[in-house]
């Protein structure tokens, strides 16, 4: 099979996102046991904790920022900041879950899909494997990853 500019490991990786990000979208539509936000993050953008936390918060509220309001961050209580330390990261990620919470429908799940997991930091992969057990949510953590 021809990988063109990728890599074989590459090439799988390219094919699995698709794949995972249409599972998801699938899983996430009405109706369902419970509401069903993800995020999707590749971790050769993310070197570090600010970098990993913003995007993964905003997917996960569906907050998309805005050039001419100032590319604020999402926040549930105005000035509040997600991204310094990973401890203000798992607020966020309750913030957002107290926020999807509302309304009808109580029961949320929250999905971070994390791509070419390998490249993460030592320190941030040890923290996300055991984000749901600190956030005490309804969380799941997906590692993409390949080896050669």
């Amino acid at each position: 099979m021809d990988t063109g500019s990728f890599g074989a490991c590459d090439w799988v990786v390219w094919q699995k996102t698709p794949v995972i990000n249409n599972v998801l979208d699938h899983l996430s539509s009405p109706p369902g046991p419970s509401k069903i936000s993800y995020a999707c993050t590749d971790a050769i953008a993310c070197f570090s904790a600010r970098l990993l936390s913003e995007p993964i918060i905003h997917a996960l509220a569906s907050w998309m920022p805005q050039w001419e309001d100032g590319a604020l961050n999402w926040a549930a209580d105005k000035g509040m900041r997600w991204n310094d330390t990973f401890g203000e990261f798992l607020h966020g990620l309750l913030a957002v879950h107290a926020y999807l919470g509302t309304g009808k429908e109580g029961d949320v799940r929250l999905v971070i899909v994390m791509e070419h997991a390998e490249k993460l930091i030592p320190e941030l992969m040890v923290s996300l494997t055991r984000l749901a057990e600190l956030a005490r949510i309804d969380l799941c953590i997906v590692f993409v990853s390949c080896s050669r």
